[in-house]
C-alpha cells in the first residue's frame, strides 16, 4: 500500500509490530537483569520496556539505541572485560538513556507512548538495562540482556 502523506509518498509493507530478545546479560549478586516488554510498540499507542530480576530499591537505567551492530566505531556486542566488567557485553548503540528505581518486587519499567506518525512504522529499535550492583565487579554494574522493537 502506498500513502501520500503531503509531498512524500510512503510504502507501507505489513510489518508485525515485535519484541524479541537477544544476548545475554551478567549478573550481579542474583541472577542476570532480563529485559521485556509489555504491549506493543505500534504507533499511536502506549507500551513498557521493563526489567526483572533486580534487587528492591536498585538504581539503574534503559539504554536505547538505534542499532546493535556499531556505535561509536565500536563493533556490538562490545566485550567490557578490559573495563572491569568480565562476562558482561554492551550489546546496543548508547545513543539514550532512562534512569530507574526498581520497585519493591525487583522490577522497573518505562511506559511510552509511540508519535502516531506512519513514518515510523517498521523503524526499529533496540534496548538494554544496566544495574548499579557493588558486588557484581570491579565496576558494580550488572547488564541484562537486550531487546529488540520493530514499531507497527
Amino acid at each position: 500500500m502506498i500513502k501520500l502523506l503531503g509531498a512524500v509518498c510512503v510504502l507501507v509493507t505489513s510489518v508485525s509490530a515485535q519484541f524479541e530478545t537477544y544476548g545475554t546479560g551478567c549478573a550481579g549478586t542474583g541472577i542476570a537483569p532480563a529485559i521485556g516488554a509489555s504491549g506493543d510498540p505500534k504507533i499511536g499507542q502506549a507500551y513498557a520496556v521493563q526489567v526483572s530480576n533486580l534487587k528492591p530499591y536498585s538504581v539503574g537505567a534503559f539504554i536505547l539505541g538505534l542499532s546493535n551492530n556499531l556505535w561509536q566505531g565500536n563493533v556490538l556486542p562490545f566485550d567490557l572485560t578490559d573495563m572491569g566488567m568480565p562476562g558482561c557485553h554492551l550489546q546496543v548503540g548508547w545513543d539514550a538513556e532512562v534512569g530507574f528505581f526498581s520497585k519493591p518486587g525487583g522490577t522497573a519499567s518505562w511506559q511510552l507512548v509511540i508519535p502516531n506518525s506512519p513514518l515510523l512504522i517498521g523503524a526499529v529499535y533496540y534496548a538494554q538495562a544496566f544495574v548499579v550492583d557493588p558486588m557484581a565487579n570491579a565496576r558494580g554494574i550488572a547488564l541484562s540482556n537486550a531487546g529488540k522493537f520493530t514499531i507497527q
